[in-house]
């Protein structure tokens, strides 16, 4: 488990994201999704769209962007646990997209989600 000033790190991050998510009018749907291909830490609703959201924590961003985390790798990962969603959860018609939540900070923290910050097709 990753720790940070004594709490895990991932559900801080992913607390602060839905709050974040919810206040600009995302429906959240499911938080830490997981399935044999990886896990998705957020899958939201935004108006039509189906949105698969990876959030990183950073006490700051000195050292590089949180988002630059999220390699190629991890991207495949990403979705293919989408694909597996989506084939038990959502209707086939639905659009979707792949966001990056960076947050940065401990008691103040600050928020940028970046949208459609990786696709499926490459």
């Amino acid at each position: 488990m990753r720790r940070f000033d004594g709490f895990d790190k991932g559900i801080y991050g992913e607390t602060i994201a839905e709050g974040y998510l919810r206040a600009k009018g995302y429906e959240i749907l499911k938080t830490r999704y997981r399935c044999p291909y990886g896990e998705i830490d957020l899958v939201a609703r935004h108006g039509i769209v189906i949105v698969f959201i990876e959030v990183k924590l950073r006490k700051t961003p000195n050292t590089g962007l949180a988002a630059e985390s999220v390699t190629l790798k991890k991207q495949r990962r990403i979705i293919h646990s989408a694909l597996h969603y989506i084939g038990a959860n959502t209707n086939p018609c639905e659009t979707y997209r792949f966001d990056v939540l960076e947050v940065y900070g401990r008691e103040f923290y600050t928020v940028r989600h970046i949208e459609n910050a990786f696709y499926a097709d490459g």
